[in-house]
């Protein structure tokens, strides 16, 4: 997910530069200074960015909607939304009783036709 990838390793990144920053970084015999100074950093970023997410879920909740349809869920978005597998090693598998499959089709290599001027 997003919070894994993003989250902790944005905070990993952030305070690492307060361990090993050349000049003040805790590894480097800078002590704590840049490191507390990043720390504080991270505490504010979340303190912002929590509350934030928080209403931005409620309200996309409250209008959109956070998931799609369970069936689209099951078959996947890659090929309800884009018409293609995207592991076509498990072409063939079923999924809650349907053919992954029987939902794709032939590729069209058809040129597109051009309007003559």
């Amino acid at each position: 997910g997003a919070f894994p990838v993003h989250g902790i390793c944005g905070i990993f990144g952030t305070l690492a530069v307060g361990l090993w920053a050349v000049e003040g970084g805790l590894l480097h015999g800078g002590g704590v200074t840049l490191l507390g100074a990043q720390a504080v950093g991270v505490l504010a970023a979340t303190a912002f960015v929590f509350p934030v997410s928080l209403l931005m879920f409620y309200i996309i909740s409250k209008t959109i909607g956070l998931r799609v349809p369970e069936e689209t869920e099951a078959i996947g978005l890659d090929l309800t939304y884009h018409g293609i597998e995207s592991y076509p090693e498990f072409a063939g598998v079923e999924l809650h009783g349907v053919r992954i499959a029987e939902y794709t089709g032939p590729a069209s290599l058809k040129p597109a036709p051009v309007p003559s001027a």
